[in-house]
């Protein structure tokens, strides 16, 4: 756990003279005393007395003078503070004795200051700070920021026209929009006003300058304008938006991009099917209690699985020829795997996978300087069937996996081993490796593809069905139609049995013995000689790996570490898709990704780094170079 987040032992302040010295647990500092001169020790804020105040961070900041001593000793040649900021500065006067209401201090600082506007002054230093108050900022820096939001709120009704009606539009057409307006690209620049914008989202999130929908809104452009230039920043926005969306009562569809919505429809969709299989009585029976059910109730199952599967069936070459086998058969392993577990008491892979689905703590807006102002009493917000939100006298706690923004590895691996299996016993293609280390789990996956097969075989086979309710009119139309058709003379002539046999051997078809086609013997040397011909071309022919000349030099630029931006411009290429052609061409020898591109460029997967060498050393270069064409 990092140091920063555990929660100091409190102590009281020791009083010596005109300095308070306290001791946080980790360090200790002496800050000026901020009350009165001849004072003995700090005075308390009335109004702070009784409240519930929030936990702050360990780590004191330093402590400016108050409105006994207005300007900062940093500042002792600037003009006076003005009278707004003097009153500020007199809200927190003894932060020294109450060090855990630093949230609460900013929020009433923040509220007193909410309307204010610096007009007149520029501010040419830089200021960076962890997370930054009002009173972690000297006097300059102070004004400075002020004026820095007077800047940035003259052009937030702009961009947010731009954002559309609750930020409707892309961050694409917000920063088309931030391009007509030279300045606000400076003032959302990281590089520069980092702690700027940090100190204005903590503004946001605890509702100060803005109502609810217009703070969704500024939080949507400061992410489109500063976030994709800082990717922390990007990180944090995106979580403080989505429990701003929460805590501040906004419709759901604000925040359902801000959640995986696919992998949580999926932990549900399994879920329910890992739920029916526990309560059937008959463990034979499969989806819909059918031993070879319908292919519609199989495919929301498979779609589910492949959801949460790091290994993606639907790419494999066999699921392309033979979907349906594929997908029953991967349910089926699944199915029979989770039974294998609940009879040894065990839980289901879900569970195993993504940790079971129950009321975990939440910390809404966390790593942010936020003072819970709402303090809901009994709140609940559901943002799908995955998470929903409750708090309890400011407690905030989420229902859902523990788990939930990850892919199953041992999923992913079931599934290889399934298409492994299928591929032997359908004799497609060329055989991919095992990668399960389990070998009573491989024998698992072997025997439930052989059950599936041999269900699809028996499903195959013609049924007869029988009506038992319909033998009795058949039989009698039959009696009609042989009292119709047989007369009276018919009736009294009966043939002898040697006629009979007579007749019978008659009615025998002749059937006449067929001579083969012959072959001429001239025809058959030819024949002959032409198989000779040909066995010798195929001997003779070099030997060549899956990948092309072009895939294969690449690769080994990959490999080798060196730059591969010359070899792709010199041929031509699209680097995604050439990526997409050697994954694919190695997906039958690997059975997985080998180029890995989430990052923004190419990167090996290190794992398959020996078998992408063994298969390179069995690539034969060609006789002339692939790029003397």
């Amino acid at each position: 756990m990092n140091e920063f987040n555990k929660k100091p032992a409190r102590k009281q302040p020791e009083n010596s003279g005109e300095e308070v010295r306290f001791t946080s647990g980790y360090s200790e500092e002496r800050l000026s005393f901020a009350g009165p001169k001849g004072t003995d020790t700090p005075r308390p804020l009335q109004e702070n007395r009784g409240e519930n105040r929030p936990e702050s961070p360990s780590v004191l900041p330093a402590l400016p003078n108050d409105a006994d001593n207005p300007d900062h000793p940093d500042d002792a040649d600037r003009s006076p503070l003005p009278g707004r900021i003097r009153s500020m500065r007199s809200i927190a006067p003894d932060y020294a004795r109450y060090p855990y209401s630093k949230n609460l201090h900013f929020y009433r600082q923040g509220k007193w200051m909410e309307d204010y506007e610096e007009e007149s002054f520029e501010y040419h230093g830089r200021f960076l700070r962890y997370f930054p108050t009002y009173q972690t900022m000297n006097n300059d820096q102070l004004r400075g920021y002020f004026a820095w939001r007077t800047a940035v709120r003259r052009h937030l009704p702009a961009l947010a026209a731009a954002a559309g009606p609750e930020g409707a539009l892309s961050d694409a057409d917000i920063r088309t929009a931030a391009d007509s307006l030279p300045e606000v690209s400076a003032l959302f620049d990281p590089d520069r006003n980092l702690s700027f914008l940090y100190l204005w989202i903590y503004e946001l999130i605890s509702g100060i300058g803005a109502a609810d929908a217009e703070g969704f809104l500024y939080l949507r452009i400061a992410d489109a304008l500063a976030g994709r230039r800082d990717s922390r920043l990007h990180g944090h926005l995106r979580r403080w938006t989505a429990d701003y969306v929460i805590y501040c009562g906004l419709d759901r569809s604000l925040a359902l991009p801000y959640f995986h919505t696919d992998l949580d429809e999926a932990l549900e969709t399994t879920g329910r099917y890992e739920k029916s299989l526990a309560e059937d009585d008959d463990p034979g029976t499969n989806c819909g209690g059918e031993v070879f059910p319908d292919f519609s109730d199989v495919h929301p199952v498979f779609a589910a699985l492949n959801t949460l599967s790091k290994t993606d069936l639907t790419r494999s070459p066999l699921y392309r020829q033979q979907a349906e086998d594929v997908e029953r058969a991967a349910v089926h392993v699944y199915r029979t795997v989770c039974l294998f577990y609940r009879k040894n008491g065990k839980p289901m892979l879900l569970e195993q996978s993504f940790g079971g689905k129950g009321i975990y703590p939440y910390r809404m807006f966390d790593a942010a300087v936020f003072y819970d102002y709402r303090h809901y009493k009994d709140y609940t917000y559901e943002v799908d069937r995955s998470h929903v939100f409750h708090c309890t006298n400011g407690f905030w706690r989420c229902e859902k996996y523990l788990i939930s923004d990850e892919k199953s590895r041992t999923i992913g691996m079931l599934f290889h081993e399934t298409d492994r299996i299928l591929r032997i016993r359908l004799g497609f293609g060329r055989p991919l490796k095992p990668q399960m280390h389990s070998s009573v789990m491989a024998s698992i996956v072997s025997d439930a593809v052989d059950e599936y097969l041999a269900q699809k075989r028996e499903a195959l086979r013609p049924k007869v069905h029988i009506d038992p309710a319909r033998l009795a009119s058949i039989r009698s139309d039959a009696a009609k139609t042989r009292d119709r058709l047989i007369t009276e003379a018919e009736t009294e002539w009966e043939p002898s049995p040697s006629v009979n046999r007579a007749s019978a051997e008659a009615e025998k078809p002749q059937i006449e013995p067929q001579n083969e086609p012959s072959v001429p013997a001239s025809e058959s040397a030819e024949n002959a000689e032409s198989a000779e011909r040909a066995g010798n071309a195929a001997a003779l022919e070099p030997r060549s790996g899956p990948l092309t000349d072009d895939q294969a030099a690449f690769l080994r630029l990959l490999l080798s570490g060196s730059s591969f931006q010359d070899f792709v411009s010199s041929r031509h290429l699209t680097l995604s898709i050439f990526i997409d052609e050697i994954n694919e061409a190695l997906y039958d020898e690997i059975g997985d990704t080998v180029i890995d591109t989430s990052g923004g460029g190419p990167e090996l997967i290190e794992d398959y780094r020996p078998d992408l060498e063994a298969i390179l050393s069995r690539q034969v270069l060609p006789a002339f170079p692939s790029d003397a064409r």
